[in-house]
């Protein structure tokens, strides 16, 4: 009996920590999956504000460019 007293509490010892390191790791996976929503986040944030910059962006260079033309048209006709 008293042989397998110590192989017992050893084998407890192991299933604790053997416990206490899968439960570290979930810890690790969900800050890690946090930090990765974050990023997803941040990304379509940026996005959804960079979209409609860029299409006024365009917006405004084809107007100059179709007010360029029309000023040469102006001064080609009335030359």
């Amino acid at each position: 009996m008293k042989k397998s007293y110590p192989s017992i509490v050893l084998l407890c010892l192991f299933g604790l920590f053997g416990l206490v390191s899968c439960s570290n790791d979930e810890k690790l996976q969900k800050k890690e999956t946090v930090s990765q929503q974050s990023e997803k986040i941040g990304q379509e944030a940026v996005k959804m504000i960079k979209t409609p910059l860029d299409q006024a962006r365009k917006a405004a260079e084809q107007e100059n460019s179709h007010g360029q033309t029309v000023e040469k048209e102006v001064d080609k006709s009335s030359n």
